[in-house]
């Protein structure tokens, strides 16, 4: 979840051109489908996933992980990405600490 002053601060920058991954998926995915060249989430809630990928768009990749698997599904994308979000339920510091590498 994102407050106002975040979103207020974000929106400053120009993404057209950047990569960005997050975990967890949700209307962040889709504040950051509008603005950058490629989005790729990952979520762990199956129902969730289910009903949020029919809405994204040809540039947005969701990566389904559950349990332990969720913090590493990052490993398994090529490349650096300009901004990794941790914004997925648990795991928080794992996520974190995976994140780094793929900076």
């Amino acid at each position: 979840l994102y407050t106002y002053p975040a979103i207020e601060y974000l929106y400053q920058f120009d993404y057209s051109d950047k990569r960005i991954f997050e975990y967890g998926a949700g209307a962040s995915t889709m504040f950051w489908m509008e603005r950058a060249a490629q989005v790729v989430s990952v979520e762990n809630n199956p129902e969730w996933y289910s009903s949020l990928k029919p809405k994204l768009n040809s540039k947005t990749k969701l990566l389904f992980a559950e349990g332990d698997k969720f913090p590493f599904a990052l490993e398994g994308e090529e490349g650096l990405f300009d901004v990794i979000v941790v914004d997925g339920a648990g795991y928080r510091f794992d996520c974190a600490t995976v994140a780094l590498s793929k900076l």
